[in-house]
């Protein structure tokens, strides 16, 4: 079921979601635990958690965050999330900054 959020995830987020979610599945079935057991342990729901295993949008950061932490699988998305800011401003040039963006114009 897509939810009204969803239909407006770019591509690249939603593809990004789904590719964690399946990396949290594999270290849980690696793990022989089961979702009843993480979920309990995140502190979400079975419906919830499964959400998140299948990448969905809807659920929260915090969710995602915390179940990689319990998994032991946090320490690998930190490097992942360190923003490129060096190609920030070629982005910038080819695309044109985005709304919002601070500082003045070059």
């Amino acid at each position: 079921m897509l939810h009204a959020r969803s239909s407006h995830t770019p591509f690249e987020v939603s593809a990004g979601l789904k590719e964690m979610g399946q990396a949290i599945r594999t270290a849980r079935l690696r793990r022989r635990q089961s979702a009843a057991e993480v979920a309990a342990r995140v502190g979400v729901s079975l419906p919830t958690f499964r959400k998140l295993e299948h990448g969905d949008p809807t659920v929260s950061l915090g969710a995602f965050a915390t179940t990689a932490w319990v998994l032991g699988l946090l320490p690998a998305y930190r490097p992942r999330s360190v923003p490129r800011t060096t190609l920030m401003p070629q982005r910038w040039k080819q695309h044109g900054r985005p709304a919002g963006a601070a500082g003045r114009a070059r």
